[in-house]
């Protein structure tokens, strides 16, 4: 419950209550039925308003040149640029005429702008907004209904270099763009990467894992984005329980697709000298599926499973320096 509500409730329950200790009030019909309407009011607010304030939008990161789908119930935002004007395009792929972005601008001068965006049907060619470097841009699927909207940055500055990621990432994506080209446009700074590239509308609930060394460090992953964790010899995460020492980490995890009934598995390894990756489509809840999918890791090569309607890839590569284990989710 909202604390500001509850403190309200307490205040004007108070003054009830001590008005109703006088004897010449407690008879008098009009008020309490009048504070039976305010109790009745401030009972409905709690209920209603406090689980909205309660449950903000969930923040993911854009990357620039790449085009994605905006679900409802999150924020979606562009990292600042100092290179030069950013150009963004929006995109409404549905036959829906109530199509609608909100965007909201922080300016480096501390002015906020808003602007309510309607995108017309299967638009193609896009609404372009465009603003300076410098500012930060933040946008949100405010649709009635839950149209295809695509974003997409056009460009950012002057500058086609990837985009950096943080050590614990969540970027978004779409069904189409090929993993590759998603991966080419992001910049990593550890050594070893752990990502799952989910390109279905369903978020992806960790329900179990196996950890032989170290813990699974990727939690829930939102629909169309990519969530990873990146880190090094000797790095600590206590909030995923990645304690990680002289480079050895072995674990695996069970994800349900949604309420689908359909599980996947992804099993990661790297003792010294040798890196492992697989994968498991045992729809199953708890850590054995997890158990079976890290059992069965032999090498590094790509692997491949169905669960219908769902198809699931594995592969490792090296950008730089950085070391990858990508798993990509799609739906036939």
């Amino acid at each position: 419950m909202n604390r500001l509500f509850r403190f309200l409730a307490s205040c004007i329950l108070s003054v009830i209550v001590a008005l109703c200790s006088n004897e010449s009030l407690i008879m008098n019909r009009l008020f309490r039925f009048l504070a039976s309407c305010i109790l009745s009011v401030i009972v409905a607010l709690c209920s209603i308003v406090s689980p909205a304030l309660a449950q903000l939008p969930k923040q993911v990161q854009m990357v620039k040149n790449l085009p994605a789908i905006l679900s409802k119930d999150y924020t979606y935002y562009i990292d600042q640029t100092s290179e030069g004007p950013t150009i963004v395009q929006f995109q409404n792929q549905s036959d829906d005429f109530e199509a609608k972005v909100a965007f909201l601008l922080s300016k480096k001068d501390g002015n906020q702008s808003k602007e309510i965006v309607m995108l017309p049907p299967n638009y193609i060619k896009g609404v372009e907004r465009n603003y300076s470097g410098g500012d930060r841009a933040t946008v949100q699927n405010i649709s009635d209904s839950d149209p295809k909207v695509t974003f997409l940055i056009v460009s950012q500055g002057f500058s086609n270099s990837p985009t950096a990621v943080g050590d614990n990432f969540n970027v978004a994506t779409d069904a189409n763009t090929p993993v590759n080209k998603i991966l080419d446009q992001l910049k990593y700074s550890q050594k070893f990467v752990i990502q799952v590239v989910n390109k279905t509308p369903y978020t992806l609930f960790r329900v179990g894992a196996y950890n032989y060394w170290a813990n699974w460090p990727i939690d829930g992953i939102e629909p169309f984005s990519i969530a990873g964790r990146q880190f090094s010899e000797g790095a600590k995460f206590p909030g995923s329980g990645i304690i990680q020492k002289e480079g050895l980490f072995s674990f695996a995890s069970n994800y349900e697709i949604g309420k689908t009934g359909k599980f996947v598995q992804f099993s990661a390894s790297w003792p010294p000298g040798e890196r492992k990756i697989d994968i498991g489509v045992i729809s199953q809840s708890g850590p054995n599926p997890a158990k079976k999918a890290w059992d069965k890791m032999s090498n590094h090569d790509d692997k491949f499973a169905k669960n219908e309607p769902f198809s699931v890839r594995a592969f490792m590569e090296q950008s730089g320096s950085s070391i990858i284990w990508s798993y990509e989710l799609t739906m036939n």
